[in-house]
């Protein structure tokens, strides 16, 4: 994993690192190859979201010590407004609760 960042986690009242992730199901990401204003607009993006309470539930965030980007901008059959996948994990790296971080803030839901 790469780390790019923190968030404040008010649930905990304490930063915590973000990452980008640079493998999983059947791929391997250069993560030194995206340019480092990529990677400062998607930490901007998910800090907002993550900070001011629109991207999980308090009692998601109490349990979660990092957040992890798993898919920078894309677009999905699920989903197909522009968004980062993310997930917060524990310490140890155990997803707590996935989500989406939309480019357009007005698409922002909170993770159920």
């Amino acid at each position: 994993m790469s780390l790019i960042g923190q968030v404040f986690n008010k649930a905990l009242s304490k930063s915590i690192s973000v990452y980008i992730t640079e493998s999983g199901d059947g791929f391997k990401r250069l993560t030194g190859a995206i340019g480092q204003d990529v990677k400062e607009a998607a930490l901007a993006k998910v800090k907002e979201r993550f900070e001011n309470g629109t991207l999980f539930k308090d009692d998601d965030m109490q349990q979660m010590e990092r957040v992890t980007i798993t898919n920078m901008s894309h677009q999905s059959k699920s989903d197909p407004n522009a968004h980062y996948s993310v997930q917060g994990e524990t310490a140890a790296g155990s997803k707590v609760k996935g989500g989406h971080v939309p480019e357009d803030p007005s698409k922002q839901t909170q993770a159920s």
